[in-house]
């Protein structure tokens, strides 16, 4: 597991005071090479620190000529799980959200929430976190029929 600075996450604690959100993910998933776990610890902090020298040109450089993503092929087969765990005092819970295709579920999930926007009794407005703009429960039972399914369980 590495740290990963995610955006994502930050629309957390717009909801939910926290005074911690940390987001992983598995070497394996930016890499899917063997050795990629046991080295990416030793690479980071160099990377980290080469990207804010003159070599980030060179870097960015070399980002457009990279694939723009996985084929069409490679998505359908891919699997994705996302856990997200949250505590207070001793209460744990746990969320899981599993499904296949993690750039196709931008787009439904994209989808699913401008019609909800557009329907004549939404009334929400401004900047809101998905789960401040929409009924957490409720958004994800829309999303089964794509092959998206959710739990939440006390640990």
């Amino acid at each position: 597991m590495i740290r990963y600075p995610a955006g994502e996450h930050i629309t957390v604690p717009r909801h939910v005071q926290t005074q911690r959100v940390r987001t992983l993910l598995s070497a394996s998933t930016i890499l899917p090479l063997p050795l990629v776990p046991r080295l990416t610890p030793l690479v980071m902090t160099p990377f980290q620190l080469a990207v804010r020298t003159p070599l980030r040109r060179a870097m960015a450089a070399i980002v457009p000529r990279l694939p723009e993503g996985p084929s069409e092929e490679s998505r359908r087969r891919s699997r994705f799980e996302v856990v997200c765990e949250a505590r207070r005092g001793s209460r744990r819970r746990r969320g899981i959200v599993t499904g296949s295709d993690l750039y196709g579920l931008t787009a439904r999930t994209t989808v699913e929430g401008a019609l909800r926007c557009a329907d004549p009794g939404y009334e929400r407005s401004g900047a809101l976190a998905p789960s401040e703009a929409f009924e957490p429960g409720e958004f994800m039972r829309a999303l089964r029929g794509f092959g998206v399914e959710h739990e939440v369980t006390p640990v």
